[in-house]
């Protein structure tokens, strides 16, 4: 079944327990742009969210939140097969005059992801908090923009994910938050460090600390952050990384991971920097094993 959205403002879309045997799709008219304020799908199976506009901005008043969640749910069990394709999804539509405190009370954070197989795809996610966050197994990440977050462009904490085609642009030095590109980490019951994220591959990605040398509140961002493995069967390749840091690519904690065909550079003469590529042990000192590097600018 197909669910077609006219022009206009249709207000929250939350979708509890919807096992559907095949695709449901919630798409956009033709030619129109109809509004979401907000989307949840928890416990949720096979829904296709295409070509509609996700923000508070239509709204009387913005509250800071996630504005595309993929969530899982004890009774309902794990969202699964969820696509989030061709969609507008922003705080506001810009950010010029937007002060710190702005950046830190109104920034929603774009997606969440916790559930397995899905498709985040060709989205534009503007003026957010973090980007796009992945905590699930199996969920590609493909072809969208992120520009202008004030924490992290992209999060893959889930065995298995792509992310493959996505540029990431514009960081916001608002905070304490150490800024990255794509930052990951391990995570388990005993903490964080303690476990093993697999199988990711980062492929064709850009990262871009500013396209603008006026930007407000400009500040570092480190490339590819990886600082709590162990990281496990990764490959890192094709990307571009122009950051104002000394970590372009980093691993800390890796076992059998590629890092090939990629391009670093540094956007700013000073500290923090030279950008650097570079695997170390992991910060409770194991040591990191089985990697290679090669071919890279």
């Amino acid at each position: 079944d197909t669910l077609v959205l006219h022009e206009g403002e249709h207000g929250v879309l939350q979708i509890q327990g919807g096992d559907a045997g095949e695709p449901i799709s919630i798409v956009a008219a033709e030619g129109e742009r109809p509004v979401l304020r907000k989307v949840t799908l928890r416990g949720a199976r096979n829904w296709v969210i295409r070509g509609l506009t996700v923000t508070p901005a239509a709204a009387d008043a913005r509250v800071r939140n996630r504005l595309v969640e993929i969530a899982n749910d004890r009774k309902l069990g794990p969202s699964q097969g969820i696509v989030i394709e061709d969609c507008r999804i922003f705080t506001t539509d810009d950010v010029a005059d937007w002060s710190r405190e702005d950046w830190n009370t109104k920034a929603c954070d774009g997606i969440q992801v916790a559930g397995d197989e899905c498709i985040i795809r060709g989205n534009v996610v503007r003026n957010v908090n973090f980007g796009i966050a992945v905590t699930g197994p199996w969920v590609r990440v493909e072809g969208n923009l992120i520009e202008n977050f004030s924490g992290d462009g992209m999060r893959g904490l889930g065995d298995n994910g792509v992310f493959e085609g996505n540029t990431v642009r514009n960081c916001y030095d608002v905070n304490d938050n150490h800024d990255d590109g794509f930052q990951s980490w391990s995570r388990t019951k005993e903490g964080v460090g303690k476990g093993v994220v697999k199988g990711i591959v980062l492929r064709g990605n850009t990262f871009i600390n500013w396209t603008d040398p006026n930007q407000p509140f400009r500040g570092p961002l480190q490339g590819i952050g990886c600082f709590d493995g162990f990281y496990e069967d990764w490959v890192i390749e094709n990307n571009v990384v122009v950051v104002d840091h000394w970590h372009g690519i980093t691993l800390m904690g890796a076992r059998n991971c590629v890092i090939r065909n990629n391009t670093v550079v540094d956007i700013a003469e000073g500290r923090p920097g030279p950008t650097w590529i570079r695997i170390d042990p992991h910060k409770d000192k194991r040591a990191s094993s089985g990697c290679r590097a090669f071919n890279n600018l």
